[in-house]
């Protein structure tokens, strides 16, 4: 079932067309291309930390991923990169959190409480 609701996402660059690729962006372009296809999927909750779509840049290639809950098919380099920004702001939000619980928020002595990394 999840692999018919899955769509491919071709990389895109946008306000650039073949013609003034260079030639290293033409070849990392049908490098990542070749690379294994990963299943990646953004849940609508995401949308206040990346806006509808997540622009992935790497070397110069350029993909817009949908942050609508489908699952999509990218490239491996560019599905670890999504994952990592996905991380990230699960990091943000959750040091986040523990800095707004004012209640717990109590130190008996000055560097008591790990409220950052």
């Amino acid at each position: 079932m999840a692999a018919s609701k899955t769509k491919k996402v071709e990389a895109k660059t946008e306000a650039v067309t073949n013609a003034t690729m260079s030639t290293a962006q033409r070849r990392m372009a049908e490098r990542y291309k070749k690379e294994e296809m990963v299943d990646v999927n953004i849940s609508p909750l995401y949308r206040n930390e990346f806006s509808n779509n997540m622009p992935v840049s790497l070397n110069g290639v350029r993909v817009n991923v949908p942050v609508d809950g489908k699952t999509y098919k990218l490239p491996k380099s560019f599905a670890m990169e999504v994952r990592r920004r996905i991380y990230v702001a699960d990091q943000k939000t959750k040091r986040l959190d523990k800095m707004a619980d004012v209640k717990s928020n109590v130190e008996r002595s000055p560097g008591e409480l790990k409220l950052f990394r």
